[in-house]
């Protein structure tokens, strides 16, 4: 089972992201549930939402303890970080947040990227979202790397098509960061 918490502002694709990990678990034949939460605002208010990945029924779709925790923001960071499970991992974006983290089981471990500024570079705006999540995909297993693309598809809108090639590219940033 892998409990997965994806954190951070409104606007910054924390629901997209989610809703990818979750459709590439169902193309795997996992067990998958997603829970998204947010507040009212559409851009800038917190949003993070939690993904079960299992092979085996789950109970109840609250992510309480992180195995794999995502912090795109530093209020997130501040808010997530002390829940990370044992063995867990946390995934920073430190092109927008400035510390380190702090208070994680020993057994842990952060991995900082610069997700927003390398999708700037790449001219990939607002997809470090996508370079976060391809990271894990390399790092983690969190779901196969063959499906990437059927899961891609699943998951954007018809108005957005013409990102589908922009969200693959930053995943595979991610790939290459951790490389």
């Amino acid at each position: 089972m892998k409990r997965v918490l994806i954190s951070g502002f409104g606007g910054q694709g924390i629901q997209f992201a989610g809703k990818f990990l979750a459709n590439a678990a169902m193309i795997m034949g996992m067990e998958v549930t997603y829970f998204p939460s947010y507040g009212p605002e559409t851009r800038g208010g917190a949003s993070f939402c939690h993904i079960i990945i299992s092979d085996a029924a789950i109970g109840s779709p609250v992510v309480v303890v992180p195995d794999i925790l995502f912090c795109l923001s530093l209020p997130a960071l501040e808010k997530f970080e002390a829940t990370l499970a044992p063995g867990g991992v946390v995934y920073v974006d430190d092109s927008l947040i400035n510390r380190k983290v702090c208070g994680i089981p020993d057994n842990s471990a952060a991995v900082y990227i610069p997700a927003t500024r390398l999708a700037f570079e790449h001219g990939l705006e607002g997809l470090g979202n996508m370079i976060m999540v391809g990271a894990s995909i390399c790092r983690d297993a969190i779901c196969d790397k063959k499906i990437v693309g059927e899961a891609m598809g699943r998951v954007i809108s018809a108005r957005k098509r013409d990102m589908y090639e922009a969200n693959i590219k930053a995943i595979e940033i991610g790939f290459g960061f951790i490389k």
